[in-house]
């Protein structure tokens, strides 16, 4: 089978033939029909400094994906072949305190597909069965391939009170932009976006933003307060992981406000801890992954009633054997999710 994978210890990916990966016990062997590029897989693509901390080359990566059961493994109910299925890409364990409290996104022992065992850049895909997501037949390919990381931003978004709300998202990649769709979808009185590329504030627009600030060009905290009549906003979901936009989110933010932290600053981030949050009463949420399986039956329910449409987020399409210019157009930020046909 043809597969993407990070072969050695530097930038760029390379498109092997390998073998078909058996079916283990408890596994589903998936046939992938599309799958969608990540910000991390970007970060395996240019090699940085987390990515070489990260990931333990040669590894097939991918991790959001859609496809058809082809194979199923002893032990494994509830699944037929030719099934459409999605998957929870963190494998947790079931056993650590944090399983057992009911908490497996925050699982100690969680391995991910496309980082700690072998991705979905490929024509078929390993995965246990406990993680599979039976996805609606006649949901589109295209969109549902972006079911994975649809639940962080379910996740994110709905940790705070969203309805009659002012929302302030800092970061308009795709997560941050589906946030958009979420806050709107569920009742948010007014959604800002500050994020510095034109292509993605025009999409931030296109999913339900208000107003889409350009942070390189406006004072953030003055555009929040004359869109709020001089109130702040409610709630900041920083999305971005850029220092300057939590700190400009957090001033920004009312005194009692909630600041939802997702995006994965490169270094250490310093603070003004006193003004920012104790002499405010702000209350901070640091977000992981997705709630196992509560983000995607809330998902499932968004896409398929209709509340909220994912399709405009898919700008580009690429055969998996285009994959630089598909990479080369990821990180120049001029998009919004791509989508491999495999």
């Amino acid at each position: 089978m043809k597969a993407l994978v990070k072969e050695s210890s530097k930038p760029g990916l390379v498109l092997r033939d390998i073998t078909k990966p058996r079916v283990g016990k408890g596994e589903l062997i998936v046939k992938v029909n599309a799958a969608s590029i990540c910000g991390s897989d970007l970060h395996l693509y240019k090699w940085n400094s987390w990515a070489q901390r990260r990931l333990l080359p040669p590894m097939i990566i991918g991790h959001e994906f859609i496809g058809e059961v082809e194979e199923i493994g002893t032990g494994v109910s509830g699944f037929e072949k030719g099934n459409l299925v999605s998957c929870e890409t963190h494998i947790f364990c079931g056993y650590c305190r944090q399983c057992r409290l009911g908490q497996p996104h925050l699982c100690t022992n969680t391995k991910i597909i496309g980082f700690d065992r072998q991705g979905a850049f490929a024509e078929y895909i390993s995965i246990p069965a406990k993680c599979a997501w039976l996805t609606a037949p006649d949901l589109d390919l295209h969109v549902a391939t972006l079911q994975e990381p649809f639940g962080n931003a379910i996740h994110a978004t709905l940790s705070a009170p969203i309805a009659g709300s002012n929302i302030l998202v800092t970061g308009g990649g795709p997560i941050g932009i589906m946030a958009v769709a979420v806050a709107r979808a569920c009742g948010a009185s007014k959604v800002l976006v500050s994020e510095p590329k034109e292509y993605r504030r025009n999409l931030a627009l296109k999913m339900g933003a208000n107003k889409a600030i350009d942070p390189n060009h406006e004072d953030l905290i003055e555009s929040v307060k004359l869109a709020t009549n001089n109130l702040g906003i409610d709630v900041l979901l920083e999305m971005s992981g850029s220092p300057d936009a939590l700190c400009d989110g957090l001033s920004a933010l009312r005194a009692g406000g909630i600041g939802v932290l997702m995006g994965i600053p490169n270094d250490v981030v310093q603070l003004d801890i006193t003004e920012d949050i104790i002499f405010k009463g702000v209350t901070l949420k640091g977000i992981i992954g997705r709630k196992i399986f509560e983000s995607w039956y809330q998902g499932q329910e968004m896409l398929t009633s209709g509340k909220v449409d994912l399709s405009p987020l898919v700008t580009h399409q690429f055969h998996i054997e285009h994959f630089k210019e598909a990479f080369d157009i990821g990180l120049s930020g001029d998009c919004g999710k791509i989508v491999f046909i495999i």
